[in-house]
């Protein structure tokens, strides 16, 4: 279906061996069913052809963005979204914020803890305090809300 969109022979081996070249035959599929004629997907088409891709960039890129998230998440007032909505919350041990060091370290960690089957989050139902190994290793724990 690219065919519709694309002219040069070259250009369609090149989309078709790029990383995302078997979802965008859909794509070009989709866009023509929706009505879309050939200049505008055609622009589309030649545009993802040309991405730089290095899958390298693109891990240290969403590694990045996950513990930024986290990062912010937990010291802006110890939760993430999913933790709000069950009311959870990440503090130091002593009750105080989570700040930048303690945050970063429990994100680190978390990827250890995940290593063994996931043996260091579940350690926290065998753990006195119910703290998973990335909570006890990085001085920070999780605790209930009460009903607002």
């Amino acid at each position: 279906m690219l065919e519709l969109f694309i002219d040069s022979e070259f250009k369609l081996r090149q989309l078709r061996s790029c990383p995302v070249g078997e979802h965008l035959d859909g794509f070009a599929k989709r866009l023509h069913s929706a009505g879309y004629r050939r200049r505008p997907a055609q622009l589309i088409l030649r545009g993802a052809a040309h991405l730089p891709y290095n899958a390298q960039v693109l891990g240290a890129l969403l590694l990045a963005a996950t513990t930024l998230f986290f990062g912010l998440s937990w010291t802006r007032g110890g939760q993430t979204p999913g933790m709000r909505a069950w009311r959870l919350q990440l503090r130091r041990t002593d009750g105080g914020p989570v700040r930048w060091p303690a945050a970063l370290s429990r994100f680190a960690f978390a990827f250890l803890a995940w290593l063994p089957l996931g043996a260091g989050v579940l350690w926290c139902a065998i753990d006195a305090r119910r703290r998973a190994w990335h909570d006890a290793l990085s001085g920070t724990e999780v605790v209930l809300l009460p009903r607002s």
